[in-house]
């Protein structure tokens, strides 16, 4: 991920889903924690990154307007 020309890199659990980012040195800056059911329970870091980024549940792309997942053909609401 690429914001304000500084690149950041994902942190994947078991099933793909976006559990932290990390900054060029490695260094955690944001953390998400989700419920059995994958709602995001909360952000720990830089919540502006945080909710900046896209990508969340199993990799799929996060609308934050509608709070529904995109998942290429269709949209889940956790």
């Amino acid at each position: 991920m690429l914001n304000d020309a500084e690149q950041y890199f994902y942190i994947r659990n078991a099933q793909s889903d976006i559990i932290e980012i990390l900054d060029s040195n490695g260094t955690q800056v944001v953390s998400y924690t989700y419920d059995t059911w994958v709602k995001l329970i909360s952000i720990t870091g830089d919540k502006a990154l945080g909710e900046k980024n896209p990508y969340r549940y199993r990799g799929y792309r996060y609308d934050t307007e509608t709070g529904y997942y995109y998942l290429q053909s269709r949209y889940y609401n956790p």
